[in-house]
This record gives C-alpha cells, structure tokens and sequence, in this order.
C-alpha cells in the first residue's frame, strides 16, 4: 500500500504558516515520507488566548480527463504516486476547529486509544511510545497530542463520511505552547570584523523584530562567501552542546535539513556568546548559502523532545 501525499498548515491567531511546504500542493508540501519527525517553533510570540488551529489535507493523483473515480477508496494506492501530468485531488481536510470527528486531542494521564493500525500499519501506540509511562500518557502541562484520521473518504456526490479503516495516525503532532518566561537563546548577526561589545549587541537584538535578526555573510575573496553565526544566550537554562545526543541543533531551508556540529560551544551559559562558521554534525563540512535563503534554526532538547530555541533567518 503506497502512502498518500499528506499537506499541513498552521494558523496561529491572524497568522498563516506552511512549515512543511505549500500546503495547497501536495507535489512540494508532501510530509507522508521520510524525513520525520519534523520540527518547527513560531518565530514569533503571541498572547495567551490566541487560537491555534491546525489543518491537514490528503491527496491522489489522477490523470487529466479519467473522471471515472474522483472518491478513491481507502485501499487504493494508484493515486498515490505523482506521475508526470497526473492532477492531485483532495481527498478530505480535517481542521482542529471544525473537524471533531476525524480528530482526536491527547494530554497528560489519557490512555492510548487501542486502535489497530489499518492493513498492518503502525498503531497509534507505536507513534506515541516515547510518551507512555505506566500505560498513559505523560506529557507537559503545555503539551498535547493531535492524532488525526485522513484516510475516510467523503463521497462526492451524498457528503457521507464512510469509516472504514480508520486509525486516526496518518498526522500525529505535538503541539507545546512555551510562555515568555522560558529557557531562551538568540542567534543573530553582525559583521565579522565588528567592535560592538557583547552588551551592546545584546541590547540591539532584544529590541529587534524576528525579521530583523539576520545572518550576515562577509566577503573572504571577491567570489567567496562565508556563512557565520553569532550565537548569543541571553537567559535561562544552560544548554549543552556537546553532545548531540543531548541537544541538537538542526538548520532548515525548505525542505531540506541539516543538524549542525555546535560541539565546540561545550555548556552554554547565560551570557555566553561565540561566533562560528556552521558545519554540518557528522561530516564536519562547512555549510554554503546563498544571499537571500530563508534559513529557519532550532536548537532542540533531545531527551524531554522540547525545543529550546526557534527562529526564521535570511542570509544577507
């Protein structure tokens, strides 16, 4: 059975974000593959009573003109493959706001629903193992757990929801909500020959907007670039860096991503700052943009899954 396309977005408040890629195109927006989990963090904060909602559409593919079957049915896995000229087609989009029943909200103390995996998929169990503790869940105060049924169709012709093999694990998210008051790091950048103080610069940053903390690259040789971070804990937890088992941070640019060797930096402390030249985890290779990448970092605690730092950046 070929997994379908799945496409993701989030709207914070008045603000609409597609992390994962374009949602309305499930060709370049497709997270039902590999690469997971994924991670992202709001680049910027909001207030306590704002609404988060959270929508997912899956999708086949059929070829132009062949009308013959727009309501494909769970076990069909022709649809599922974006041949050259196939054109997608939603299959159903279930919203936390409006879509109960193909939704289920997990928090700290629920049991797991005992729901087989359809066909021999994986349980739901199997996706939320690293949360269980004594049978339940264990979660944070500000933690839950999304869970939701893509795969019932909806006739096009009657609108009736058919219910067969549903599971309710073709999208499992976690959602934290972290206050104003939590463990915090800045990146952020600066000229690599600049006098500026440590203080300086931090009083500079705070006072920024998100889209004004930028990473700046510097000329080494007139067809050179060099991408270098200025990284600057202004307050909270220590973070250690050394290992990666511990913390790791990871450097997004679409969908492409990379964790980033941030070892040297040892324990990170408030009121510590460094700046490097990012190089890959692994491979120790240096890491090469271009003037205009839209760059999204996030620094992440590996035990407790919980991200310490997230932000978007543009190479300048």
């Amino acid at each position: 059975m070929v997994p379908f396309p799945i496409t993701c977005r989030l709207k914070l408040g008045n603000y609409t974000y597609d992390p994962w890629g374009d949602y309305k195109n499930p060709s370049e927006g497709n997270i039902n593959y590999g690469k997971n989990p994924r991670l992202w963090g709001s680049p910027i904060s909001f207030k306590a009573d704002t609404n988060v909602t959270v929508e997912a559409c899956s999708w086949e593919f059929y070829e132009p003109n062949n009308n013959q079957n727009h309501a494909p049915s769970h076990e069909s896995n022709h649809g599922s493959n974006n041949e050259p000229n196939n054109e997608p087609v939603q299959i159903l989009t279930v919203n936390t706001s409006t879509s109960p029943s193909n939704l289920k909200v997990l928090t700290n103390g629920d049991a797991v629903p005992n729901i087989h995996g359809f066909q021999g998929q994986d349980s739901i169990e199997d996706f939320v193992k690293d949360y269980i503790e004594n049978g339940s869940l264990s979660l944070k105060e500000n933690e839950a757990i999304y869970i939701f049924e893509l795969g019932n169709k909806i006739e096009l012709g009657n609108k009736i929801l058919k219910t067969n093999g549903a599971d309710f694990q073709d999208l499992v998210l976690l959602v934290s909500l972290n206050g104003a008051d939590s463990s915090k790091s800045i990146v952020e950048s600066q000229d690599a020959d600049s006098s500026e103080t440590p203080g300086e610069t931090q009083d500079k940053t705070q006072d920024r907007t998100p889209d004004e903390t930028q990473d700046k690259t510097q000329d080494e040789t007139p067809n050179e670039m060099v991408f270098k971070l200025v990284i600057e804990h202004l307050g909270g937890d220590t973070i250690n860096f050394k290992s990666s088992e511990e913390t790791r941070v990871i450097l997004q640019k679409g969908d492409e991503q990379r964790y980033l060797n941030f070892t040297g930096l040892g324990v990170f402390k408030s009121g510590d700052r460094a700046t490097l030249i990012p190089k890959e985890y692994g491979t120790n290779e240096q890491l090469n943009f271009s003037q205009g990448d839209r760059l999204s970092i996030k620094i992440v605690d590996v035990q407790s899954k919980s991200l310490i730092y997230s932000g978007s950046i543009m190479v300048k």
